[in-house]
């Protein structure tokens, strides 16, 4: 398992090992132009050498990128702290990246919001229901394979809100499915927004 003291130890190592490889001349260059390089970007970065020693695998990129957040007005900083994470995205097959996201975020509420249209499915409603079932069950899934390796605030709320064409094209009816962390999601469906 990773911990502080091994991560600390690791690239201590890593980086002493990268600059001793950099000659003078490479090493003002990255100085002073490709720290961020050197450090996190490049494929031998010392972060990215760190990963592996930790028996683990440094993911390319700034993974958790949210599509929007909310916070209280006027704190005089513009998103910290996080009072909602709010995640959407419209293709319902690329939905499970996006609950990731929110299960890796701390913040009181957490909104996913995703869609299952006809066309979605070939342009058959009869579908649709399977698809719904396939959306509950990732998020029943992804939260149990986080909530096994760390526990969040037990009154931290997550919502996800499907639009689904149920009757007429080009017409939304809203289904959810919001649960407490400390409960987590049932094994239901997701219910019809304003019914039950």
């Amino acid at each position: 398992m990773a911990t502080a003291v091994k991560f600390a130890e690791a690239f201590v190592a890593a980086y002493d090992e990268a600059r001793k490889r950099c000659s003078p001349e490479d090493w003002s260059i990255t100085w002073e132009k490709s720290w961020s390089q050197f450090m996190i970007w490049g494929w031998e970065s010392v972060i990215r050498v760190v990963a592996p020693r930790l028996d683990l695998q440094c993911d390319p990129g700034e993974p958790l990128h949210l599509d929007a957040v909310f916070h209280t007005p006027g704190a005089g900083r513009p998103w910290f702290p996080i009072k909602v994470a709010v995640e959407h995205e419209n293709n319902p097959h690329e939905f499970h990246e996006e609950i990731k996201k929110l299960l890796c975020i701390r913040c009181p509420l957490k909104v996913g919001i995703t869609y299952t249209l006809t066309s979605d499915v070939g342009g058959k409603r009869s579908r649709l229901e399977g698809l719904r079932s396939e959306i509950a069950r990732r998020i029943r899934d992804h939260f149990a394979e986080v909530n096994a390796l760390i526990k969040e605030d037990p009154e931290t709320e997550y919502l996800f809100l499907l639009g689904s064409e149920e009757e007429r094209d080009r017409e939304i009816q809203w289904r959810q499915l919001a649960f407490r962390a400390g409960r987590g999601p049932e094994s239901g469906a997701l219910a019809l927004c304003g019914v039950g």
